[in-house]
């Protein structure tokens, strides 16, 4: 179940990109009565990569991912810190050093408008946003599948509902008026 942001808690974002697509997970580290802390979903995002950025190096694809999910979960991010984790490890030190590469700097400069904490975490530890940029037939399949929609037309903004019920294990709603 997705979950109402709580502004004044800490907010953390999963990141990764594959040859194919950008996926990111937004959540919220919350606290139980007996004080365990546990991460729950606010929002998920997707998106497939174009033929040129799909011929990007993997740093600047974590990069282009990196910069995707910043963009896409600005109204909860901006003006707050933030763990951004990814299983690339170059990107912790990138923005000491971006102007090696355009790209690079023109993600460093999205960036910068961000408070981020960039962690590396190991790739078996990332599945729950490695699936979103791997599954099968894209990130937009289930919504594709479940609508017999094309892939274009539910790019333009459906993505995040077709990926939640994915990856949350629920249906994905067949009804267009659900959107």
């Amino acid at each position: 179940t997705l979950h109402h942001p709580d502004m004044n808690g800490e907010f953390v974002v999963d990141v990764d990109t594959s040859r194919t697509a950008c996926g990111a997970i937004l959540t919220q580290l919350r606290e139980d009565e007996d004080g365990t802390m546990y991460r729950v979903p606010i929002a998920f995002a997707s998106r497939r990569l174009n033929e040129a950025e799909q011929a990007y190096s993997a740093t600047e694809l974590e990069g282009l991912g990196c910069a995707f999910a910043c963009r896409r979960f600005r109204p909860w991010l901006h003006g707050k810190v933030f763990t951004l984790r990814c299983d690339h490890s170059a990107l912790e030190h990138v923005s000491s050093n971006p102007e090696k590469n355009w790209r690079l700097a023109r993600y460093c400069s999205v960036m910068a408008e961000f408070d981020y904490k960039p962690v590396h975490v190991p790739k078996d530890q990332m599945q729950h946003v490695d699936y979103i940029s791997r599954s099968p037939g894209g990130p937009c399949t289930v919504l594709e599948d479940a609508l017999g929609r094309s892939a274009d037309e539910i790019h333009k903004g459906y993505e995040t509902v077709a990926v939640a019920a994915c990856v949350l294990g629920a249906p994905a709603p067949t009804d267009p008026a659900a959107f």
